[in-house]
């Protein structure tokens, strides 16, 4: 029986870069306990220990960065620079939990009727993370770094297009010296993610995409009551008044919606203009949007 493959395409020429084998649900199952098991003593590490690792991570990047933003840009379509500023945004973002974790994890003693009251900090288990393909690298870290330094396993199914981008992150995390299978990526495809959320090893989960996807993740964390955060679509306006700058207007309407090649959650969907200016807005939107070119990524 032939394998079932997930593929990266490069979008700048629709070219196959290569294929990846579907990981079998035994497979799966086995990925699940061994990081479960992982996690349980990961849980116990003291903190210093936990930041070391961050440290090292950190390192990792700095010294790849070239390497991870080819990646980003082959499967898709970032440019370059920009694929470098995301790598960047991830060291940003070990440096932030460096220094900060130790007060955050800190016990909030809090003021009530009792002898003592206190919030305490602790870890949930394995964290599953469902990510897209719009920022391959920062959505994983963003949730994954704090779910480690926590004292939590995790499990990534990223995008089926951008499965280079997730090896290279678990290669990250494995060279950075974190535990045999604390960070492990799952070759999956959306179909097989409810399994994924059944286990009863996999205490939660963590999606960035559609609405649709949301819906449907919700609902499967909600009837085995996992612990869920979801970041999902929105519709959002530019709204153009009466007294706006319309040269102005018209640059802020197209950097929006053109930013990460048009692939960002926060891009203007909407554009909506007064009649005064409705004309004068659309001819020059329409004139500067023709003088934009799709062009190499490396370029």
């Amino acid at each position: 029986m032939k394998t079932k493959q997930l593929y990266s395409i490069n979008p700048k020429n629709s070219l196959k870069i290569r294929p990846w084998n579907v990981f079998s649900q035994k497979k799966i199952e086995t990925i699940i306990k061994n990081s479960s098991d992982a996690q349980t003593i990961w849980k116990t590490i003291e903190l210093d220990a936990k930041l070391s690792l961050i440290k090292n991570l950190r390192r990792v990047l700095k010294f790849d960065i070239k390497r991870f933003s080819s990646i980003m840009a082959d499967e898709m379509g970032k440019p370059l620079a920009q694929s470098e500023s995301e790598i960047n945004k991830c060291i940003w973002l070990c440096n932030y939990y460096i220094e900060n974790a130790e007060t955050y994890l800190s016990p909030e003693h809090i003021e009530t009727e009792f002898y003592k009251s206190y919030i305490s900090f602790q870890p949930l288990g394995l964290v599953f993370g469902v990510m897209p393909w719009n920022f391959p690298f920062w959505q994983v870290f963003r949730y994954a770094v704090p779910a480690l330094i926590v004292g939590n396993g995790v499990l990534l199914k990223h995008a089926s297009n951008v499965q280079g981008c997730a090896n290279a992150i678990e290669k990250c995390f494995n060279d950075a010296g974190f535990p045999e299978n604390i960070f492990k990526n799952l070759q999956i495809p959306s179909e097989m993610v409810s399994g994924v959320i059944e286990n009863n090893k996999v205490a939660g989960v963590v999606l960035t995409g559609s609405t649709s996807a949301g819906k449907a993740v919700a609902k499967k964390a909600g009837e085995f009551l996992k612990k869920t955060v979801l970041e999902l679509g929105g519709n959002d306006p530019y709204i153009i008044l009466d007294d706006a700058n319309i040269d102005k207007a018209v640059e802020a309407c197209i950097e929006g919606r053109l930013l990460n090649t048009g692939q960002s959650c926060i891009s203007a969907k909407r554009l909506i203009v007064t009649n005064k200016n409705i004309l004068s807005f659309t001819n020059k939107l329409i004139d500067t949007l023709k003088s934009k070119v799709v062009g190499d990524p490396y370029d």
